[in-house]
């Protein structure tokens, strides 16, 4: 009798895990919608929603060319805050995205690297795109808020090429064979010395340049967009996060596989040199449109998916959707948060700072709960 109530008390618990998240993430959405842009109140979530209502009816109704779409410009006058709203809710899908894409490649280095710390900053990912938007900024000036494609580019050919970089040094440092070990001690080296020219070249820019340049590392495409724009960067962005995301889905059960030793992972079936190649690929290219979206959200790659092997349990896919969800949750909490707070000559507090500071004390609880390793 006894077992019978661990047993349902377990399950118990395991349903308040899925369903207490879910409830907040919803509350915390409503919320965050309901916040005016640019100033520090809030719109009733009767009138977000019926914005958003309405915003879906006349997109609908241009787009099938119904009789609704002759009378757009009076019922949006009729709606206060529309725009606004609309915006918003944009905003927060693209964090949202951002969040679970973050964390996802987190989670899947982790794996690969069989290393608690490895993060896709790690491989001098975050310094390419760091020099991208350098390189961007200096041909252009503030001219690169506007070029979404070019700027995607740029940044995600410069983290391929160090990625590259970074998987050949290891190999010939390993004397032909991929020492993660190894890899990972290239890619500080290579992240510290961008870092350094980085620096050097941001001592020599202009004023203008250096502006744009700390705003696009800091804040990414949430600053200086249009209503237009920002439809076409956030179809870009899920295009992105879809295009990596379901291969990353259907390898799965080969990621289960990557945390044994690559000889055992071999009998298993999987063969660890092309699944690795072709996660870091997929993370990549997600990791790029993340940061260039959202700014410098690097800390949610690696406290989150341990947050995720807490609460769901170690199996890939449970971290996999684990993490994609609450690293979905916690930067739009970021979100709902960063848009109270305002700083002189800055706006909204920088997004990446907070979900630094968020996510660690919640990692040191989650380990100090468990009292043990990444095991």
């Amino acid at each position: 009798m006894r077992t019978g109530r661990d047993s349902l008390s377990v399950r118990m618990r395991g349903r308040l895990r899925r369903v207490v998240p879910a409830v907040l993430f919803l509350l915390a959405f409503c919320f965050a919608l309901c916040i005016r842009t640019g100033a520090r109140e809030l719109i009733s979530p009767a009138q977000a929603f019926g914005n958003l209502w309405l915003w879906i009816r006349l997109e609908a109704a241009e787009k099938f060319r119904l009789p609704l779409s002759l009378q757009r410009s009076a019922m949006i006058a009729a709606s206060p805050y529309f725009f606004e709203t609309v915006s918003r809710f944009r905003n927060l899908i693209v964090t949202m995205i951002c969040g679970a894409a973050i964390a996802v490649g987190g989670a899947c280095y982790q794996v690969l690297f069989k290393n608690p710390m490895a993060a896709p900053t790690m491989l001098g990912v975050g310094s390419g795109i760091n020099l991208g938007l350098l390189i961007l900024v200096a041909q252009y000036s503030a001219g690169a808020y506007a070029l979404t494609g070019r700027r995607f580019a740029y940044c995600l050919g410069l983290a391929f090429a160090m990625l590259v970089v970074v998987m050949a040094a290891g190999r010939f440092a390993g004397k032909n064979r991929r020492s993660v070990t190894d890899m990972l001690l290239v890619g500080s080296v290579l992240s510290q010395i961008s870092g350094a020219v980085v620096t050097f070249v941001r001592f020599q820019m202009e004023q203008e340049d250096l502006t744009v340049y700390q705003t696009l590392c800091m804040y990414g495409l949430t600053v200086n967009t249009d209503y237009e724009f920002a439809g076409k960067a956030l179809a870009m962005l899920i295009a992105v996060f879809l295009g990596c995301m379901l291969p990353l889905l259907a390898m799965r059960f080969s990621f289960d596989a990557m945390s044994y030793p690559d000889s055992e992972a071999r009998l298993l079936g999987v063969s660890p040199g092309p699944v690795r190649i072709v996660c870091l690929v997929l993370v990549t290219a997600m990791v790029t449109g993340s940061i260039l979206f959202c700014g410098t959200i690097g800390t949610l790659s690696l406290a989150v998916p341990h947050i995720s092997r807490y609460l769901y349990g170690a199996r890939f896919k449970s971290v996999l959707f684990g993490s994609c969800f609450l690293g979905a949750f916690l930067l739009l909490i970021c979100r709902a948060i960063s848009s109270l707070i305002y700083l002189k000559g800055m706006g909204f507090f920088p997004i990446g700072t907070l979900a630094g500071l968020v996510c660690a004390p919640i990692l040191a609880m989650v380990l100090a709960q468990r009292r043990r390793g990444w095991d």
